[in-house]
């Protein structure tokens, strides 16, 4: 199994409400990112598998980021 490991650029290629790194400093993305790999696994096993996992992970984060700014 690999581990997935954050990656600033391409959370923000994939969720560019987020792309603006003054109000969404990396290390917030990365707070957000490590919350939601408690529900998403960073390991890269089962069903969701290499690029799909790193989508939903990132999605994850962007679900919780937009979520914490209501």
């Amino acid at each position: 199994m690999t581990t997935i490991l954050f990656d600033a650029a391409l959370f923000r290629t994939q969720c560019p409400l987020y792309a603006n790194v003054t109000t969404y400093p990396d290390a917030t993305i990365l707070n957000w990112w490590n919350i939601g790999s408690d529900y998403i696994s960073i390991e890269d096993y089962g069903l969701l598998k290499a690029n799909s996992r790193v989508l939903a992970l990132n999605l994850m984060a962007a679900h919780l980021l937009f979520l914490s700014d209501k």
